[in-house]
């Protein structure tokens, strides 16, 4: 999980009074090899670290102590500035980020760990695809094929979703219920309650209404043109407004919902107080917008890390259905979407032809990279410069932390990674009361029935941290035993019941971490959203290379001028695309 990487005082004093700073004194380590562990914590997840140390230094049958040693102030730096060096006292076992994996496996830090995976018969599948692909890494080619090494098994995952402000919601109006789609009808009838515990009649949604497989519904919809307010008497809003956090939005539903809580006059700012949000929703990333649609920034155009910029692709996608009518998985755990050549011919990603398998069909063409794109810088650009100045520009952030915007109530709704959990909860205290929905995706609605009649699929990002062996380890065989137990059920079920971080075998994540998280009431109590989706979410574009230079050349320039609305998209596609492009080639090879 990417985090800081620093540990702070708290931790290294945890660390220390555990004695995890003073293994040669030990008597469980004489006679033994030793086996040094490298790694970060703060001081929630450094006594669940501890805990599994402690275990298996005091029951392993392979004569090993393990010396876990957490990394005081910069750990990247200290992996940086150690481990391409000889004669140094390095790590056996340690630390990385998916963001620094693959400059760490070029440098030639990390062991191969394919024959050892293969040797030891572990059981990948048990563990999140999602998680497990983005440490496959063949640094001549610069790709992640399946058939692709090994660098490293992964520890945890730290997928993203939608929190959400409760309390506000329902101050204006809005009824939050938590209906899986499946429990629609017997909700409906008033024979089953939600996973709160409420029926519809507890809600005071009217007996005939039926309740629709939405995210956010609303009599009067926003459905891309002009939005509509709420109507309020005596200070009540009228209107019936129902948001269900077990159903992903659409992106029409999260702008208008994220319009009710944005202090603008073109919006609902008559009727929004001190207390109440400037804004209605926060998003620092695209990801979710172009990946629901089959869109990405970059495209290995052949499979052989010839890397293309597509950020801008105005090409449509059309996703494959299997005939069950769940979507195609292709061999990188990713949705499968085509295009079409000049011919009419379905063409994969990378440039080759792909044919329907029985009982297959295509969906209609989705919008384009470049259509999500332009609905993800529209959320922060003022109305007065053709955006919706729904969101904070990048000028209103600053240097303010993110978090703070939705932790002190000036923004409805953001999207972050579930490892901030334990910090929203010590932020928000008992100040409003929160939850966590699924990330919005791209759907479109038959206006006469009010089905769906287009969908792209659930998408975002999540956060992972991989265990390593350093390449000039003298112990590599031991500590790959010690990385067989860190990713084995017993650790895992400590990190699991710890409640922190998602854990990465999945069947503990679904039950135990998921039951240790809401426990006594505590906020979100819908955190099953990040589970759910655990397989689908995937690494940031900072994993596509071995760094980020080539990101740096252009998202400076969309974090600032694009997204506060004082440089066209069109300009921004202009000046970057080649530049990008020159960067990604400067990789192959």
């Amino acid at each position: 999980m990417k985090k800081g990487l620093k540990l702070c005082c708290g931790a290294l004093a945890f660390a220390m009074a555990a004695g995890l700073l003073a293994g040669c004194g030990d008597p469980l380590r004489e006679g033994k090899t030793v086996v040094t562990f490298w790694g970060w914590a703060d001081d929630e997840e450094a006594e669940i670290v501890s805990s599994q140390i402690k275990w298996y230094n005091e029951n392993n049958t392979d004569n090993i102590y393990v010396d876990y040693v957490p990394r005081p102030g910069d750990y990247v730096a200290a992996v940086n500035s150690t481990l391409g060096l000889d004669n140094v006292d390095g790590p056996d076992v340690f630390y990385a980020s998916d963001e620094d994996f693959k400059r760490w496996v070029k440098r030639g830090f990390m062991a191969d760990l394919q024959d050892y995976v293969d040797a030891a018969e572990i059981d990948l599948s048990s563990m999140w695809d999602s998680a497990v692909y983005r440490y496959r890494y063949d640094p001549e080619t610069n790709t992640n094929n399946p058939d692709d090494h090994l660098y490293a098994l992964p520890k945890d995952i730290s997928p993203t979703g939608l929190f959400y402000n409760k309390s506000v919601f329902e101050n204006h109006g809005v009824k939050v219920i938590s209906v899986d789609e499946a429990d629609l009808d017997e909700f409906n009838a008033g024979t089953k309650a939600d996973k709160t515990g409420k029926t519809k009649a507890d809600y005071g949604i009217p007996e005939d209404f039926e309740v629709p497989a939405q995210g956010f519904y609303r009599q009067y919809p926003y459905r891309g043109g002009q939005w509509r307010k709420p109507q309020y008497t005596d200070g009540k809003v009228t209107e019936l407004m129902i948001f269900n956090n077990r159903i992903a939005m659409s992106w029409d539903e999260v702008e208008d919902l994220s319009m009710l809580f944005t202090k603008e006059d073109a919006y609902n700012a008559a009727n929004l107080g001190k207390s109440d949000p400037t804004w209605g929703y926060l998003t620092h990333w695209w990801f979710a917008y172009g990946w629901s649609v089959g869109g990405d920034c970059a495209v290995d155009t052949t499979g052989n890390g010839d890397w293309e910029f597509t950020l801008g692709d105005e090409t449509p996608h059309y996703l494959v259905y299997n005939e069950d009518g769940n979507y195609a998985v292709g061999d990188d755990y990713k949705a499968l979407f085509v295009t079409k050549g000049e011919g009419g011919q379905l063409l994969r990603s990378d440039g080759t032809e792909y044919t329907l398998q029985a009982g297959q069909t295509l969906s209609g063409a989705m919008p384009s990279q470049r259509d999500a794109f332009e609905r993800f810088v529209a959320l922060t650009v003022p109305t007065g410069k053709g955006g919706l100045g729904i969101s904070p520009r990048p000028q209103d952030v600053g240097t303010t932390e993110r978090l703070s915007f939705f932790t002190t109530g000036r923004v409805a709704m953001i999207v972050e990674q579930n490892y901030r959990i334990n910090s929203m909860r010590h932020a928000i205290g008992d100040r409003f009361e929160w939850d966590v929905a699924p990330l919005p995706i791209y759907k479109e609605y038959d206006l006469m029935t009010g089905e769906v009649s287009l969908e792209g699929v659930p998408a975002g990002h999540s956060g992972s941290t991989g265990f390593c062996i350093w390449s000039k380890s003298k112990v590599k065989d031991d500590a790959f035993k010690v990385i067989e137990y860190l990713t084995g059920e017993t650790a895992q079920r400590m990190m699991a019941n710890g409640g922190y971080n998602i854990c990465i075998q999945r069947d503990l994540a679904q039950t135990e971490y998921v039951q240790a998280n809401v426990a006594d009431g505590k906020a979100p109590q819908n955190i099953s959203v990040f589970v759910e989706y655990g397989d689908i979410q995937r690494p940031g574009d900072w994993w596509y290379m071995p760094d980020k230079t080539w990101i740096e050349v252009w998202a400076p320039t969309l974090n600032s001028d694009v997204k506060n609305g004082d440089r066209s998209i069109d300009a921004f596609f202009s000046e970057y695309t080649s530049l990008a492009n020159d960067a990604l080639k400067a990789y192959k090879g």
